[in-house]
């Protein structure tokens, strides 16, 4: 990775002198509490001493490199608290990007309460919120939160009944394992089902059926083992910890995560300690909660342990308001109800309670989240203020499409905010020329920057090329703008773009790692540049990507309050094609794609959000009746649920089994047909983004 002139605050920093709060209030990006408590962490540090490296690498910096140092280190800052939709960090960082729009000098798009406004406003889909929950058996008392949770597999309500252990409640194992926990017939209706989480172990606590030590197969989701349960009469289902396992989740309970529910009757998880305790009041002569774990991983174990346990978990709806950020540049002449769209998503993970790849600090520590994405965001506000400039000096006569700044809310949890835009755009989407998108652009490898996209319009390679020749990245370009990012709803409605994202992956994606000392500064300004002269160009050239260019009339753009301008006459001028620098060779532009492999589909399940314990797998929009996938018999409508054996959680999880297989590897994918359940064995291949 090419080191930034900034690299030097990564290194141990000599101590500052006395700053006054309200300077280290900026400094940091916070408020003026959090800069006393900085203040006094600065005065207990010894005098700078003369000649501070820090200061000598910013003096020397590149300007656009301060700059946006500047807006990235704002918005990945903890004090944002991962800016998650719905949190005052989130809050702080659209108030942020509203500003710098508007110093820039882009009007305010949209149409708010109380007048013109920069944000679009949209609500999140309901989800489940836990607001009360109590488990009881005469003579004994369990903590909420210590010996039980209520879990967003089931729903609410009060339930009271007779308890059954019923093992692992895993319909069948492997093939030739001859593991089953249930037989034909087995009735657990008006039982409140006891079973143990994960799945049948050897004496060290580690799977039968996974040769890794402390992983799990595909069996072990929760979710498949709430449904068994619940499809055989249980009226609850309490979830427990098994004693000897070796993860360190047994030690601990899973969160109510707000995800979808499963079943319709409560389902709450057990403490190892309070499953033990249980199953001595309930039938002192049973076995030990050990002496149970060890049955149940030789095969079917039901056992009826009576008594009359009592349970009530009280849901409501929790209802979160989003808001995309965006800055209107408008344009002039026969262009100017033409629009190009620059996107990029503001917010991230939060505390990880949801997306975190991350599984023992997920909840428990802020995601930053530096690369994904307040590298893209810290770009659109320096793209904001160049292009406003150019506007300003443009011929007087000279023609131009309006271009739209626009920060994405809530793209984490499947792609909302873009998804509200298409429905809900300033002009109709024919009219839209052209979106560009940015994620991910601040941890690039060897140059190496993703632009795919190019096939959605018409004479758009050869347009970009010489841009791509005249950058001092590598640009790497995949035939298929495939990706689960903001672009994606406008691709789907025909509008062409251009993605943009890092090349090769890194570890750091989705976890509490991604911090801002890793970002690649001088590397991300020189994306932005990239990204300044195709969107310039793209809002000034008379032609069109579109193979049917909008005809007649064209809706004018909304002035909000204000009835909308007649559209003004000029003449067309497009820039030329930038020069390569002098003296530097012009970099290929080819090279391997972000996915080292490729099955051949298209997810249409973007918006499904699963968990561990509630996966949603992939659904199959289409298949490339050249690839993988249709070799392998796969079919639209097709759900893929298991890879290898494990869990296909969502679509990212997808996108990371992708990322770590190579051409040639053969997978055992399976999946959910319209019939039933299928395995397929498919030799997974190149992309048709190798290079070129």
């Amino acid at each position: 990775m090419l080191r930034s002139p900034l690299s030097a605050l990564r290194s141990p920093a000599p101590a500052a002198s006395r700053w006054p709060a309200a300077l280290l209030a900026v400094a940091f990006g916070a408020s003026a509490a959090f800069g006393q408590d900085a203040e006094r962490l600065v005065l207990a540090a010894p005098a700078a001493p003369v000649g501070d490296p820090i200061s000598a690498a910013l003096s020397s910096a590149d300007p656009d490199v301060l700059r946006y140092d500047q807006h990235l280190t704002f918005l990945a800052h903890p004090f944002l608290e991962g800016r998650l939709p719905g949190t005052r960090g989130m809050e702080l960082a659209m108030e942020y990007c509203e500003e710098h729009l508007r110093r820039a000098g882009l009007e305010a798009p949209f149409q708010g309460p109380g007048g013109p406004s920069y944000r679009q406003p949209f609500d999140l889909q309901p989800v489940p919120e836990l607001l009360g929950q109590s488990l009881t058996l005469a003579g004994l008392e369990f903590s909420a939160g210590v010996d039980f949770q209520a879990s967003s597999l089931g729903r609410g309500g009060s339930f009271s009944g007779p308890t059954t252990f019923v093992g692992y409640s895993i319909e069948r194992g492997p093939k030739d394992s001859g593991y089953e926990s249930y037989a034909e017939g087995d009735d657990l209706t008006g039982q409140i089902a006891l079973l143990l989480r994960f799945e049948p172990m050897d004496e060290a606590g580690n799977s039968l059926w996974n040769e890794n030590a402390g992983a799990w197969s595909g069996r072990s989701a929760l979710a498949g083992k709430v449904r068994q349960a619940v499809q055989r009469g249980a009226s609850a289902v309490l979830i427990a910890n098994p004693p000897g396992a070796n993860d360190p989740r047994a030690r601990e309970l899973t969160g109510f995560s707000q995800g979808r529910s499963v079943v319709d009757v409560p389902v709450l998880m057990l403490s190892s300690a309070a499953a033990e305790r249980l199953v001595a009041a309930l039938d002192p002569r049973a076995p030990s909660w050990l002496e149970l774990r060890q049955a149940a991983d030789r095969g079917r174990q039901i056992t009826p342990l009576g008594g009359t346990l009592a349970g009530r978990v009280e849901l409501g709806e929790k209802r979160t308001r989003c808001e995309n950020v965006g800055g209107l540049l408008r344009g002039r002449g026969e262009l100017a109800d033409e629009l190009v769209v620059i996107g990029a998503h503001l917010d991230h993970l939060g505390w990880g309670n949801f997306g975190s790849r991350d599984r023992e600090r997920a909840g428990k520590a802020i995601h930053p989240g530096a690369d994904d994405n307040a590298s893209g965001s810290a770009a659109l506000l320096m793209l904001a203020e160049r292009l406003r400039k150019d506007y300003d000096n443009l011929p007087t006569r000279a023609a131009a499409r309006s271009i739209l700044i626009l920060l994405f809310s809530a793209e984490e949890s499947g792609l909302n905010g873009s998804v509200h835009y298409v429905k809900e755009p300033l002009v109709p989407l024919e009219q839209h020329a052209l979106m560009m998108n940015f994620d991910m652009i601040g941890r690039m490898t060897d140059r190496r920057l993703s632009v795919s996209g190019l096939d959605s319009g018409v004479g758009m390679e050869a347009w970009a090329k010489p841009y791509f020749e005249a950058s001092p990245l590598t640009i790497v370009q995949p035939e298929s703008a495939f990706g689960g990012s903001d672009h994606l709803p406008f691709l789907q409605k025909k509008v062409p773009v251009l993605f943009g994202i890092i090349a090769d992956f890194h570890d750091d994606y989705h976890t509490p790692a991604d911090t801002s000392e890793l970002i690649n500064r001088v590397d991300a300004v020189e994306a932005m540049r990239l990204w300044h002269s195709l969107a310039l160009s793209a809002a000034l050239r008379p032609g069109s990507f579109r193979e049917q260019p909008p005809s007649g009339p064209l809706q004018p753009l909304p002035v909000p309050g204000a009835a909308p301008q007649p559209p003004r006459s000029g003449a067309p001028a497009a820039p030329a094609a930038p020069a390569a620098p002098a003296g530097a060779a012009a970099p290929a532009s080819g090279g391997r794609a972000p996915f080292p492999v490729s099955l051949g589909i298209r997810p249409g399940n973007y918006g499904e959000e699963g968990t561990p314990d509630a996966p949603v797998g992939v659904l199959v929009e289409s298949v490339d009746p050249s690839g993988a996938g249709a070799e392998a018999g796969l079919l639209p409508g097709d759900r893929l649920v298991t890879w290898n054996g494990a869990e296909i959680i969502d679509v990212a999880t997808y996108a990371n089994l992708l990322r770590g297989h190579k051409p040639g590897d053969r997978v055992r994918l399976g999946l959910q047909r319209s019939d039933g359940a299928r395995e397929l064995t498919v030799t997974l291949r190149e992309p048709p983004s190798a290079p070129r």
